[in-house]
């Protein structure tokens, strides 16, 4: 079984740990979708993890999303990147005990499998809310 822990947790772990260190980090490009992930920049580690392909979306290529986070978080603030790639995710609904859940969010009425979609990813805006007053 995998352990899951809250996508803000995890980025503000992983922000501490590249606030710490000097080098960049290195990964794929954003056309190649391999292993280590599709972001180049500054935020590559954050965005390959806010990209990642959860639930009725883990069949997903998520390299034009890493492309696209990485594209809104180059030249920001780490506190403005930071807010960019907790307020990124994919879109969509999935079954759990018989309940239908949005992808991130609560669950409601009940669920059978073709219920189960993916819409997509969403990538948050310096200047829409959440993130426009930490990115101003």
């Amino acid at each position: 079984m995998i352990r899951q822990i809250s996508l803000a947790s995890y980025l503000a772990v992983t922000l501490t740990a590249l606030t710490a260190c000097s080098s960049s980090t290195s990964g794929g490009t954003a056309t190649d979708g391999g292993a280590g992930g599709g972001a180049t920049g500054t935020y590559a580690a954050k965005c390959n993890l806010a990209c990642a392909p959860v639930k009725s979306c883990s069949t997903q290529d998520p390299s034009k999303c890493e492309a696209d986070c990485s594209t809104a978080t180059e030249g920001l603030t780490a506190a403005c990147a930071q807010c960019i790639t907790e307020n990124s995710h994919w879109n969509g609904t999935y079954c759990a005990n018989g309940s239908k859940c949005s992808i991130g969010s609560d669950c409601f009425g009940a669920c059978t499998p073709a219920d189960e979609s993916c819409l997509g990813y969403s990538i948050a805006k310096a200047s829409e809310s959440p993130c426009a007053t930490v990115c101003k």
